[in-house]
């Protein structure tokens, strides 16, 4: 589905990833992963249950039937992220504290070692899905003389 998911939006699942990791490597930077291994996402997702399964199995059938024939504006896709998400923790809230929230409590303990064993500026790229918690969640950690949170976000468009 990740790969479906690639074609209809021209961009393959984790290309931002790679990229951003070799722009680092360019100008020098120091890189670090910081989300949780897919072996633990992959192994809680082993224990979903069933009823989550058979809405994914029945969702993502009808997505191959109804995609393809949609007019859907994906540059519009992540202007209500939001909202987006909290449907998608309705339709599937188990899957969504796998895929979320315990990948981005790992990723903000992750961000909180860097930060404290480095000095100067922290670059995380992260998913656009969770920019925004992760920038909740870290906004004033090290507030102080000389320390400054904050986040934005640039989406090429291949233009």
């Amino acid at each position: 589905m990740e790969k479906f998911a690639g074609h209809l939006t021209g961009s393959a699942p984790g290309t931002e990833m790679l990229e951003a990791a070799k722009a680092a490597r360019l100008v020098g930077s120091r890189v670090e992963f910081i989300d949780l291994p897919i072996t633990s996402t992959g192994a809680a997702l082993r224990k979903l249950p069933r009823k989550e399964k058979a809405k994914l199995v029945v969702d993502g059938l009808a997505s191959l039937v109804v995609l393809p024939f949609s007019r859907i504006n994906w540059s519009k896709v992540t202007e209500d992220m939001d909202s987006q998400i909290g449907a998608f923790r309705k339709r599937y809230p188990v899957l969504s504290r796998i895929l979320i929230d315990t990948r981005e409590e790992y990723m903000i303990g992750r961000l909180k070692r860097v930060m404290d064993s480095t000095t100067g500026q922290v670059l995380a790229v992260v998913g656009f899905g969770h920019r925004a918690s992760l920038a909740r969640a870290l906004a004033g950690y090290m507030e102080g003389p000389g320390f400054a949170t904050g986040f934005s976000w640039e989406v090429s468009t291949g233009s």
